[in-house]
């Protein structure tokens, strides 16, 4: 009886370690299909893309938390959107047209070949821009979100909520780069008190509040890092709710917007001195009354939009511009929207001002302030699908980060704004189970926070996912097929053994891009043209890394520097351009046997090893050939010795040597072949040994 029951509980042990983890599988190993966009998300384990699954528009990866495997047969097209997360590759993987892309994040590919596609135009690596968003914090508000600010720097922001019982309204979050708490408070008063919004002085710490109490509705606080406090400076009372602030970006004027009413003062420009303490104001009176619930001022503050809720009452505005001088608004254009605008923001660098729209239908809209008369630009109106609460840029007028609600679940965006174009392209999205009600970049735009609530769950998130930068891609244990050029835009880094197949394709590197070798890692690259190379774009990250060149044209565009690691040269090699190769890695490279090393017209290869060693240009044999022509070969006074392979002279080239004496010279060796083609000739200078 007893071994009956054993055994009937290791089968059900059996059983229940037996059943995979939840996950999304796509595909099938028995039967063709064909799938649209495909998302895989962090909350899913033992995602997989499976068998003869054809994907039509790609796929994306939630976040840096999410993995995925491919298993598949069948070649991918569209958008490879890995945010960080993890490919892991059992089978080579083929992108197969002009419109397959592929952003940053990590693909351990198994020893198997990504092929990328033949495109008509170069193909971008990692695909720019890309974003790897990564959850850093939350912060806990005891009733639904209104509105998120960012202080000076990076590690403070407030947060306001609707009346929260017996929570505060207004908190201050302390971020420290990965975890965010709650470092202030403060009871706005009595329940039922709303703050509707906080704006942070664009110099000082200076925290303006906007609430919907009939005691103080308008406050000004000053943030005393050094003791942990909130200082009221100073608060007016307007008989109407404060909905939502801005600070000129001299910081001497707060203009509020109000709920429309029967005062009609629906805009109040208040001056505000450097103590903080509010002065006189001039009012703005919508007729009919409208409530204001955007506001934004242009680039140098002469400017200013405001959005407002949409009226029953046929051919009213939604957005005005105001001309802004000494305190005073003047309105110079209007527009009728057709719907409510939520959120204001204009470009930093630029008369495009951005507008969130309820309603599900072209809830994202562009507008262009630069003529008499305010223009939507017709090719940047986006339906998402979602009513829009919030827009904001970040620091450089290049991405446009949205929030968005649809009944009970919230979805934040991140677009891309191409100002000449004129259109706007989505590089990232993540759902919420939150009503998204603010969203929020740092000062810095390295990071965002947005923040909403639904029921008993009212939170701050901030999220990592730096706006100005590109993020890396890494490749583990992979071979890259190239079928067409590519343009290196970002870090391309190469963990353990890795190898690029260019089948004699263009390699060129953006201002940003680079191939990196990580610690440990042996990366090939064969049959390729690197082009616009200078700097550090191709590198060993340490000493314990290595770059094998194999039938290679190096062009560069500026000098030069190998710094760390070492190099191979294989079969047929060529450095070519007007700049400086320059050698400083304390480990040796090499030229392998029946291989050529050749340095073309112009170039200058100057030997300058961190530590003192004559001897790390290795030839491997009499077959190894250091090819020079029409340059220069220079050595510090380390000196350079020159030894068991072949040297050939061609053309004009100059020996030029920093050493003092014979054992800091620039040495060609007894064992070296020295050939020098006809008509050549060598100028030496300094010290040069020749046996």
């Amino acid at each position: 009886m007893i071994k009956a029951q054993l055994i009937s509980l290791f089968f059900i042990i059996y059983v229940l370690f037996s059943i995979p983890l939840q996950g999304v599988s796509v595909g099938s190993k028995s039967a063709l299909s064909s799938q649209s966009l495909v998302r895989f998300l962090s909350t899913d384990t033992n995602n997989r893309i499976l068998g003869f699954t054809a994907l039509e528009d790609g796929f994306l990866l939630e976040d840096n938390t999410t993995s995925c495997t491919f298993d598949g047969y069948m070649p991918a097209s569209g958008l490879v959107d890995l945010r960080g997360g993890i490919l892991v590759l059992k089978k080579d993987f083929t992108l197969s047209n002009t419109e397959s892309s592929i952003t940053g994040g990590v693909i351990l590919a198994n020893n198997h070949a990504l092929f990328l596609p033949r495109a008509v135009q170069d193909f971008l690596l990692p695909t720019n821009p890309c974003f790897s968003i990564q959850s850093d914090g939350v912060m806990q508000m005891g009733s639904t979100v209104q509105s998120v600010d960012w202080s000076l720097s990076d590690s403070y922001f407030a947060a306001s909520s609707s009346s929260a019982g017996s929570d505060t309204e207004l908190k201050i979050g302390y971020f420290s780069g990965s975890t965010v708490t709650t470092t202030l408070t403060q009871e706005l008063g009595t329940l039922g008190v709303n703050v509707n919004a906080v704006a942070w002085h664009p110099t000082k710490r200076y925290l303006a509040v906007a609430t919907s109490s009939l005691v103080l509705n308008v406050l000004i606080y000053e943030h005393r890092v050094y003791n942990g406090t909130l200082a009221q400076l100073s608060s007016t009372l307007l008989s109407a709710t404060g909905l939502v602030l801005a600070w000129h970006p001299s910081g001497a004027y707060l203009v509020v917007g109000f709920s429309g009413g029967a005062l009609n003062n629906e805009i109040v420009t208040y001056a505000v001195n450097t103590s903080g303490v509010i002065g006189a104001s001039t009012t703005i009176n919508l007729s009919p009354a409208q409530n204001v619930l955007g506001l934004s001022f242009a680039p140098g503050g002469n400017k200013l939009a405001a959005g407002t809720a949409s009226n029953a009452t046929a051919n009213v505005s939604e957005l005005y511009i105001y001309n802004f001088s000494g305190g005073t608004l003047t309105l110079t254009s209007s527009l009728d929207a057709g719907a409510t605008i939520n959120s204001v923001d204009w470009s930093p660098t630029g008369t495009f001002v951005a507008a969130a729209l309820s309603g599900n239908a072209n809830s994202i809209r562009m507008y262009d302030t630069s003529a008499t008369q305010v223009k939507e630009v017709a090719s940047a109106r986006l339906n998402i699908g979602l009513d829009c609460n919030s827009v904001h840029w970040d620091k450089t007028g290049t991405y446009l980060l949205v929030g968005g609600t649809n009944g009970s679940a919230g979805k934040v965006y991140i677009f891309q704004w191409d100002s000449v174009a004129k259109t706007l392209t989505q590089i990232y999205d993540r759902s919420t189970d939150l009503v998204s009600n603010a969203v929020r970049w740092s000062r810095s735009g390295s990071y965002f926070a947005y923040a909403g609530g639904i029921g008993s769950t009212n939170e701050v998130f901030v999220y990592q996912g730096a706006s100005s930068s590109i993020c890396p891609l890494r490749f583990d244990r992979a071979t890259l097929v190239c079928k067409n050029d590519i343009v290196v835009t970002g870090p391309v880094k190469f963990s353990n053994t890795c190898k690029i197949n260019a089948t004699g394709n263009k390699i060129t590197f953006a201002s940003d891009g680079q191939l990196i070798g990580l610690p440990g890692s042996s990366l090939v690259i064969e049959d390729a043209w690197l082009y616009n190379v200078g700097s550090f774009q191709l590198r060993c990250l340490t000493n314990t890394s290595s770059i094998t060149l194999r039938n290679c044209i190096i062009s560069l565009d500026g000098d030069y520097t190998f710094s760390q690691g070492s190099l191979l040269f294989d079969l047929d090699n060529k450095i070519i351009g007007t700049n400086k190769f320059i050698y400083t890695s304390a480990l040796g490279s090499t030229i392998a046997s029946n291989s050529k090393l050749y340095f073309g017209d112009g170039i200058t290869f100057s030997y300058a090893p961190v530590r003192p060693n004559q001897n790390l240009i290795f030839m491997t044999d009499k077959t190894s050939q250091l090819y020079l022509d029409s340059c220069t070969l220079h050595s510090t006074r380390t000196g350079l010795r020159l030894s068991g392979g072949t040297l050939i002279i061609d053309d004009k080239v100059t020996m030029s040597s920093e050493g003092k004496n014979t054992a800091e010279a620039l040495w060609l060796d007894a064992s070296l072949d020295v050939v020098v083609r006809s008509g050549a000739q060598a100028d030496f200078f300094g010290v040069i040994k020749y046996q």
